[in-house]
């Protein structure tokens, strides 16, 4: 799977390549398939794969670098997280992203990068909690007054329809990309909107 990966090929190269040991118990390994990443090269591949990567819905959300990459580096597959503790131009491997031996490939590749939620769910546990903890109702009165704004203007609204697509199904709103698509589209937001 590793060779077989859907990626962009970037020109990222470390500088350096540190080798850490995983993180174990007798059970379990903590660390699988984890390494980290020096913020200056997360910057790098972000920069170079934001233009195949992000998703239209993303444009109102922070430009700031995404903290996990799941990446192909060399014989190594996994994900790496920013770590502002390494020196520039560092990415640290873990024996468990190790899946064959090369050195043929000094690049790092992306398959994909995190992002932010952009609809999210709050359950009564949670507005319980953090009301306890000091957040005001008026806070979740508003995250609830957005939402169903984005549901009633979803058929209506190109961004509303993005958000609401996306939102139930991760790359639904992939395929909406100009206006006219957006119709072919409606059949599928007016049951959502009746929910």
């Amino acid at each position: 799977s590793l060779l077989l990966s859907n990626i962009i090929q970037t020109s990222v190269k470390p500088m350096r390549i540190l080798k850490e040991c995983d993180v174990e118990s007798k059970t379990a390994n903590y660390t699988d398939g984890c390494g980290r990443i020096s913020p200056d090269l997360a910057a790098a591949l972000y920069k170079e794969s934001k233009p195949f990567l992000a998703r239209r819905s993303e444009d109102h959300v922070s430009s700031s670098v995404p903290s996990v990459f799941q990446i192909r580096f060399q014989g190594y597959k996994g994900v790496v997280t920013k770590d502002s503790a390494l020196e520039n131009g560092t990415i640290l491997l873990r024996p468990s992203m190790k899946k064959f031996v090369t050195d043929s490939f000094p690049h790092v590749c992306l398959c994909d990068y995190s992002r932010p939620y952009n609809i999210g769910h709050l359950n009564r546990q949670f507005i319980t909690l953090l009301s306890g903890l000091g957040v005001p109702d008026e806070a979740f009165i508003q995250i609830q007054q957005e939402h169903f704004g984005l549901v009633k203007n979803m058929t209506s609204d190109h961004d509303s329809a993005l958000q609401i697509l996306e939102w139930r199904d991760n790359h639904a709103g992939d395929l909406i990309n100009n206006d006219d698509n957006i119709k072919n589209h409606l059949c599928h937001l007016k049951p959502i909107q009746s929910q």
